[in-house]
């Protein structure tokens, strides 16, 4: 279920918001599986306890944040089906996005649409 309190942004089909801690199991779920984790750059298995904590690390960092990232849940009918980070460089010039999609979401212009 959405937070509304927590969205940033919303697109014909999609809800980005902030990752919650509590989302730390589902999360782990995908990014647990090898299919899609074999483009990534975290071991397997990836601790769900750290998952939580790296969602926690982000929960109340202002955005757009120089020098540091934001993790944004992917929401689709609902559903958490992947998320995406994006990080700033100290200047806050230049951002990097890297993304995750649960496998039966890929494909589908989630990504592209995020």
């Amino acid at each position: 279920m959405t937070s509304h309190a927590k969205v940033i942004l919303t697109t014909e089909r999609l809800v980005l918001r902030r990752l919650r801690v509590d989302e730390a199991e589902v999360v782990g779920e995908y990014k647990n599986d090898p299919e899609v984790a074999r483009f990534q750059d975290w071991d397997l298995p990836y601790p769900v306890e750290d998952i939580a904590a790296n969602i926690a690390a982000y929960e109340h960092r202002p955005w757009p944040c120089p020098g540091a990232g934001l993790n944004v849940a992917i929401e689709y009918e609902g559903e958490l089906i992947g998320d995406f980070e994006v990080g700033w460089d100290d200047a806050g010039e230049e951002a990097e996005i890297g993304y995750t999609l649960r496998l039966e979401h890929q494909g589908k212009g989630f990504a592209t649409e995020a």
